[in-house]
């Protein structure tokens, strides 16, 4: 599950910078240095509920809640760039992602449980015999014990080198994989290269 969370992350979060840049550049043409341009803070939301229960499979596909994020990008006059999330409101939001996930799980549990002929009033007892909570309890309790929140807080977060000429953004960071992309076209445009 974590591996679903962050795979696609980083990309995901570069190709949304691109479209916002896209809009504060859309002036610019050659080949000329427009990275002051790209100084600064820049920010945006965006809801990866869905780009996580696609990465976990067809077997959560009637899975949906939403995962906003804020990412942020600094950008600094000597062409460095850091991304990175907002913090509290990650783990608020994750929280409440968890909470639905375990709900989801729950209900998931007691179905398999009817499957066998026990009915819920019976699984509740069992379950609260067994684990000493609830079945939504319990899945809470897997779900934070299989996720380490500070983990995805720094497996989100990357620094890295940019530079910006004409309506081109090209970005690397320090683990290989680089963004060109044309800011002036159409965000289809772009390329993450590995």
């Amino acid at each position: 599950m974590e591996k679903a969370i962050l795979s696609g992350g980083k990309k995901v979060a570069a190709l949304l910078l691109a479209a916002l840049l896209a809009f504060s550049m859309f002036g610019c043409g050659g080949d000329e240095d427009t990275s002051d341009q790209v100084i600064g803070t820049w920010a945006l939301d965006y809801d990866m509920g869905p780009m996580i229960s696609e990465e976990m499979g067809d077997e959560y596909a009637d899975f949906q809640s939403p995962l906003e994020v804020s990412i942020r990008f600094d950008f600094d006059e000597d062409g460095n760039y850091r991304m990175y999330v907002d913090e509290d409101l990650f783990r608020t939001n994750f929280n409440n992602w968890m909470t639905a996930f375990a709900g989801y799980m729950s209900e998931e549990l007691y179905q398999q449980i009817e499957a066998e002929g026990v009915d819920r009033a019976t699984a509740d007892q069992m379950i609260q015999e067994t684990y000493g909570c609830t079945a939504q309890e319990y899945m809470t309790q897997l779900l934070q014990q299989s996720i380490d929140v500070d983990s995805l807080l720094d497996e989100i977060e990357s620094t890295g080198g940019y530079e910006a000429r004409g309506e081109k953004l090209f970005m690397a960071d320090h683990v290989g994989w680089k963004l060109s992309c044309d800011l002036f076209q159409n965000i289809r445009q772009c390329n993450i290269i590995k």
